[in-house]
């Protein structure tokens, strides 16, 4: 098929840098920064802005489908921070004692131990109230409570989620279906509540402890108290065994169990360790983001790990291993923490964790490993070819690359974008580019069907003077025509100076 150029509208994003100094104008990915929270103990704030706010002991945490945060703060609330505004606000509990826990606005009621919370799709919420033995939805619309599931006797599979006896200990995730589950620490199982029919069944766990069943049916397995779940796109589930300090991971087609972080003896040796090789301590969380990346809360070695993919190895991304608090506004592999109960991550991949005694929510921004283009390259009157090959969610990290003009007063760079989908489909992508020195207009480029190129007008070019340096960094959303697809397009920064065209480009893979 021919190609050919479209002329409409794009949008890339970038930092200009001279010299070697970056003006950066918003946190970079992988630095840390306190959202919630003044450091001290207490209760108070809402209403406010959460930086002026205090919170007890903030544990559980998870993000609703806009954005927004919502955590158990303490033995009797909910918390909301508004992801626009900022805003903090008591979102269910603190009624006091003589509340009742259900069957009433979510300001009316006393919420007895909770123990950890879910959003649903829908932005309906769920706490699993130890206290109450019982699982509590609050409807993200009137805020009015009813019980979900527990409260009763039937400890078989095949009871109705209001008849069923949980256990305790109770730990909530949704898989991608829309289906809750109910991790019981102290039974060492998780269940499954079907969504239609609201039936319990054992998915994974034979009630016994122990480190035992990999490479069988996860429902004779044994767990040791675990504490955290979670479910990637394809539906594997994710468990953090505590008590045998390692992740175990349960196949979505096979229903087999296998452990893939941690050697079962709790300790640190080390980074980058080889995630078989690699010990935990206690992990109490595990959440994985939209590539896959898994991040784990390593409380007791006062860390959050993430799972490298492709090397599979085992890093740190925050803590140093001493208690603390510091690194604000930095990198956060340097900053300190105290005791990390638990994960969140929103869909633009900034991950969040409650930094539980020194009372604070903090954020680390667009958490997932930068992906690049080979940095550093010379463009000037000789050639000088790249080539990466990256992979993007439609709300990536985004791509970096930082490019030096060399040899001439001014290098002018052009972008343009080949779709590689054999003429199949219609996607289109946005590229932000920001920046001083620059004369580039936001763009938006639609890719049409066919193998087709979209590219830049001349007239949009960003110019960098002669020794300078210009830091781009890509932040791409996709739009992709069909859910679950992969697509494949090929980006390239070229400049042109004194007849000689330099071209650093890219292969990127978008996936939803």
């Amino acid at each position: 098929m021919k190609k050919s150029l479209l002329q409409t509208p794009f949008v890339f994003a970038a930092s200009l840098v001279l010299a070697a100094s970056p003006i950066v104008a918003h946190a970079d990915p992988g630095d840390i920064s306190t959202i919630v929270g003044t450091g001290a103990e207490g209760y108070g704030g809402d209403g406010g802005f959460g930086l002026s706010a205090t919170l007890e002991e903030p544990r559980r945490i998870a993000c609703d489908p806009k954005g927004n945060l919502y955590f158990i703060d303490g033995s009797s609330r909910v918390r909301r921070y508004d992801r626009t505004t900022g805003i903090v606000s008591s979102y269910a509990g603190g009624a006091g004692v003589t509340a009742p826990v259900e069957n009433a606005h979510a300001d009316d009621i006393y919420l007895y131990a909770p123990n950890s919370l879910a959003i649903d799709g829908l932005g309906n919420v769920y706490v699993a109230c130890d206290g109450s033995d019982g699982v509590f939805r609050i409807d993200a619309k009137t805020r009015y409570v009813t019980r979900y599931a527990g409260g009763g006797t039937n400890t078989d599979d095949g009871a109705s989620a209001l008849d069923a006896n949980l256990g305790s200990g109770m730990y909530l995730a949704f898989d991608m279906e829309g289906h809750l589950y109910v991790m019981a620490s102290a039974n060492a199982k998780i269940r499954k509540i079907d969504k239609d029919t609201r039936k319990v069944t054992t998915v994974v766990g034979s009630g016994l402890f122990g480190h035992t069943g990999d490479g069988g049916p996860a429902t004779d397995a044994g767990l040791t108290y675990p504490h955290g779940l979670c479910f990637d796109r394809e539906n594997n589930l994710y468990i953090a065994d505590t008590g045998n300090s390692v992740v175990r991971f349960v196949d979505a087609k096979t229903g087999i169990i296998s452990t893939i972080c941690g050697t079962g003896t709790p300790g640190y040796n080390g980074d980058n360790v080889p995630t078989l090789a690699a010990q935990l301590y206690s992990p109490v969380d595990v959440k994985v983001d939209r590539d896959g990346n898994v991040y784990i809360a390593d409380t007791t070695q006062y860390r959050v790990r993430r799972i490298v993919k492709g090397p599979d190895r085992l890093r740190t991304i925050t803590g140093t291993g001493i208690e603390g608090f510091s690194g604000d506004g930095g990198s956060a592999v340097a900053a300190k923490i105290s005791h990390v109960a638990g994960l969140a991550i929103d869909s633009y991949g900034n991950l969040f964790l409650t930094d539980t005694l020194n009372h604070r929510i903090r954020r680390i921004e667009e958490a997932a490993p930068a992906t690049s283009f080979q940095p550093d390259a010379t463009v000037g009157k000789k050639r000088n070819g790249q080539k990466g090959n990256n992979v993007y969610t439609p709300t990536g990290a985004g791509q970096l690359q930082r490019i030096k003009s060399v040899g001439s007063p001014k290098a002018k760079f052009f972008f343009n974008i080949e779709s590689d989908t054999n003429g199949l489909f219609a996607d289109g992508m946005t590229v932000r580019v920001s920046g001083a020195n620059r004369k580039f207009k936001p763009k938006y480029v639609q890719i049409g069907k066919g193998n087709v190129t979209a590219a830049m007008k001349r007239g949009y070019a960003l110019e960098v003077g002669a020794t300078e340096q210009v830091q781009f960094r890509a932040k791409v959303k996709a739009k992709l025509d069909r859910p679950r697809t992969r697509r494949t397009f090929r980006v390239a920064c070229s400049s042109k100076e004194a007849g000689t065209t330099d071209m650093v480009k890219a292969k990127l893979k978008f996936r939803r």
